[in-house]
């Protein structure tokens, strides 16, 4: 039996990972796996042909503890910088973990169903976990990946032409994946966790549809100018029970931050594109124009 083809849509936009979910759902399709994004950098040239695609966001979030710490029971894993929440209950939930995970050096790959915002949190409503052991403890070191996630774990004396690079925090991390984000020569290779939820970087979908791919790639993209074609890749081993993705709604108070995130990754591509002197005049432009009395001008 032929093995389906996975494809990778450049939405030709960036985004906040809150927002990238968004704007996949709008076309009923779900954000780029992290393995197909690793096919395209490490295991062909493909991310010669979308460049302008990186860097970009996986769907998935790896979830871990404190470095050198391990989960606690019945503690939700909550992220030491952003609040980002696993709740505690799927870390004993037989459907998504069958393995001790109250252990040191493990880590988790969650494909979420749903991340939403809940009382001032960002909650991540597990698809599927798959327990990373033994995870790498330390930021920037380098180890054999993972062949089910791509994510590398524990280094090894030897290195070889399958060890990427993880980027992550000290603090416990519940933290969505950016691939191609480095400048180094072996880029390619760096899984990065370091770099939070709101910033915004390319944004892609995941077919295995020649139709879908099509329909795709003719609806409206941003204004980024990435390239509008798909680039097709084999489908890997990895199997996800993702249903469809429920995304945050915006309009009511506790689903405010994450419109501020979403406009955090705005601001974060425009001041990138604006020299800062710029901006300094375009401030003081505005202060200008409010009266002694306090009232706008414009």
């Amino acid at each position: 039996m032929t093995d389906p083809i996975r494809k990778i849509v450049p939405l030709g936009c960036k985004a906040g990972y809150l927002e990238a979910r968004r704007m996949a759902k709008e076309r009923g399709m779900k954000l780029a796996s992290h393995v197909l994004h690793d096919d395209i950098l490490v295991r062909t040239d493909g991310w010669k042909n979308v460049a302008g695609l990186y860097p970009a966001w996986a769907r998935e979030l790896v979830v871990h503890p404190e470095k050198d710490g391990a989960f606690a029971k019945g503690k939700d894993v909550v992220d030491s910088k952003t609040c980002w929440c696993l709740p505690a209950k799927y870390l004993t939930d037989p459907r998504f973990v069958n393995a001790d995970v109250f252990r040191k050096g493990v880590g988790l790959f969650v494909d979420p169903e749903d991340v939403k915002v809940e009382r001032n949190k960002v909650i991540v409503i597990p698809a599927s976990i798959i327990v990373l052991h033994p995870f790498i403890q330390n930021h920037m070191d380098c180890g054999k990946v993972d062949e089910n996630t791509r994510v590398p774990l524990a280094p090894e004396p030897q290195a070889n032409l399958e060890k990427r690079w993880l980027f992550r925090v000290d603090g416990a991390g519940v933290r969505p994946l950016v691939r191609g984000f480095d400048c180094w020569n072996d880029r390619v290779r760096i899984v990065d966790l370091n770099l939070g939820h709101s910033r915004g970087f390319g944004v892609a979908v995941e077919t295995d549809s020649e139709s879908d791919a099509a329909k795709v790639s003719s609806m409206p993209t941003g204004t980024q100018g990435q390239d509008r074609h798909a680039l097709y890749m084999p489908a890997q081993s990895l199997q996800v029970t993702s249903r469809t993705d429920v995304v945050t709604e915006y309009g009511t108070p506790e689903n405010i931050r994450a419109l501020v995130e979403a406009a955090k990754a705005e601001f974060q591509e425009v001041s990138g594109a604006i020299p800062l002197e710029k901006l300094k005049a375009l401030n003081a432009l505005l202060q200008a124009l409010y009266t002694p009395d306090g009232r706008r001008l414009y």
